[in-house]
């Protein structure tokens, strides 16, 4: 084989090679960026959970507040209507 065979053959297999690495390189970006992705996806994941668990104790809180008021009222309905009477809660 003559030296400009041999050159040729060296330029191939390098050629070659560089084409491979790019190809590695590549999958091991988008590797990277899928499994960056991932993390993404589980931390929005979690954020809509901590959303939806706050949403959940808000609404609670409301309708605790609500059976509150409407104790309040019945409490302050029974006591107007025994000054109404004119006898005393336990009186009756």
């Amino acid at each position: 084989m003559s030296w400009e065979q041999e050159d040729a053959l060296r330029r191939k297999v390098r050629e070659a090679r560089e084409r491979q690495a790019f190809k590695e390189s590549i999958t091991s970006v988008l590797s990277a960026k899928e499994a960056q992705g991932a993390i993404v996806t589980q931390r929005e994941a979690g954020q809509a959970q901590l959303n939806q668990d706050k949403a959940e104790r808000e609404r609670q809180r409301l309708a605790q507040a609500e059976l509150a008021k409407e104790q309040r009222q019945k409490d302050s309905s029974r006591i107007i209507r025994h000054v109404r009477d004119g006898r005393p809660e336990r009186e009756r």
